[in-house]
């Protein structure tokens, strides 16, 4: 009860240095959240009333669907992560099948879902920002998986791979013998094949994303990664052959 009573004595010490004119009762409130912050040093706490004072309204009218401003509440942090979306797009692949305002709905879901975890140690645009963010990159990467999936298994069929086979890339990237596999690539004529085999199993990309980046039609990627493929085998197969040049 001390630590209480100092808390509001510091929240209404700092809201007179501030010019903020709190009542006992505001004071009392404040004094609650600072608890609730885990706030430490008298640094910390200036900065958690601070966020506190200019927040908590629009905080209190999200938590409460009852609240006289909860629809301009959810039409301000709607208009906040769909801006974030668009300032931060260069970070995930932009794909037509995902619509901004899709990603913006399922990101201002979350924020909703985690603003009781809203501590005030940061400034409430500074923290749904990374929610936004984190859900966008989520919703592409699962987005990607499913494009992936579906363009793997008619590769394998035209690669004359079984859908239950393990696809040989996919051996590839645990393998401890993807160094020397790597130099092979290195060493044929089409120095592309190294780019469709890096890109394919790092960074997941689809045949539609390696044919932008390498300015190519997704049937010659399909063709240029059956050579990787083929290659890979004969390489698995017998390691000391040296592979044709392609």
């Amino acid at each position: 009860m001390a630590t209480h009573h100092a808390k509001v004595d510091f929240v209404a010490a700092f809201s007179l240095a501030q010019s903020w004119q709190l009542s006992p009762e505001q004071c009392f409130e404040y004094a609650i959240t600072l608890e609730q912050s885990e706030a430490i040093t008298p640094e910390e706490q200036a900065l958690v009333l601070s966020y506190i004072h200019t927040e908590k309204h629009l905080v209190q009218a999200l938590q409460d669907s009852n609240h006289p401003d909860h629809a301009a509440a959810l039409s301000e942090v709607q208009a906040q992560c769909l801006h974030t979306i668009r300032l931060y797009s260069y970070h995930w692949k932009k794909d037509n099948a995902l619509a901004e305002e899709d990603i913006c709905q399922t990101a201002l879901l979350r924020t909703l879902e985690k603003i009781k975890l809203f501590k005030y140690r940061s400034a409430f645009r500074t923290w749904i920002t990374r929610i936004v963010i984190n859900e966008s990159l989520q919703l592409h990467r699962r987005q990607n998986t499913q494009s992936r999936a579906a363009e793997q298994e008619s590769l394998e069929l035209h690669a004359g791979l079984q859908s239950h086979q393990e696809s040989v890339l996919d051996v590839a990237i645990n393998n401890v013998e993807r160094i020397e596999f790597e130099a092979i690539l290195r060493q044929q004529t089409d120095q592309r094949l190294l780019t469709v085999f890096e890109m394919y199993v790092d960074q997941d990309a689809t045949l539609k994303q390696i044919g932008e980046y390498l300015h190519l039609k997704p049937s010659r990627v399909h063709t240029l990664l059956k050579l990787v493929r083929d290659l890979f085998r004969g390489f698995r197969d017998n390691p000391d052959h040296n592979p044709p040049q392609t």
